[in-house]
């Protein structure tokens, strides 16, 4: 049937796998923190920096940021 190297083989896979999804996971998230830090600045060429709406992006850039360092770790 299978034996261990077949195994040892397709662990190495998986893990070559894991961290690639890993690492587009960071690309994925840095570029959709970088939008919306990009919408920030676009809402307060025109709102006030106490605008619900610009209140309500920074909360979500900060729930961004902790959430990449977290998936980080």
């Amino acid at each position: 049937m299978y034996s261990l190297h077949s195994f040892t083989k397709q662990e190495s896979y998986l893990k070559y796998y894991q961290n690639m999804v890993s690492a587009n996971f960071d690309d994925v998230s840095g570029l959709k923190i970088s939008q919306k830090e990009t919408e920030l600045n676009t809402m307060l060429s025109y709102l006030n920096k106490s605008a619900p709406q610009v209140v309500a992006l920074r909360a979500e850039i900060k729930v961004l940021n902790a959430q990449l360092e977290k998936e980080k770790k």
